[in-house]
């Protein structure tokens, strides 16, 4: 029987640091359209969390893409938010 080089607790890391990530990216994106103050300050502070978790990781890439659609996301709903005047909270 052949053993995985990777200890059993850093390939749950990854995996978690994952979902973390695509929780984030998909809040990013959806605070673009709905209270960019609530669900994008959470999505940036989740793909925080995933980018910490997947630091020296081969995902760690991802979660630097879902920590920049984060935010990205976040500034454009907050940019719309307030020139059409809509819902910002």
């Amino acid at each position: 029987m052949t053993e995985s080089t990777q200890p059993r607790h850093s390939a749950a890391r990854e995996v978690v640091s994952l979902y973390l990530a695509g929780a984030a990216l998909f809040g990013g994106i959806a605070a673009v359209f709905y209270h960019p103050a609530r669900i994008g300050l959470a999505s940036i502070a989740v793909a925080l969390v995933a980018a910490g978790m997947a630091a020296g990781t081969k995902h760690q890439r991802f979660a630097g893409l879902a920590t920049f659609c984060a935010v990205f996301g976040w500034l454009v709903g907050m940019v719309v938010g307030v020139m059409l005047d809509r819902a910002i909270f």
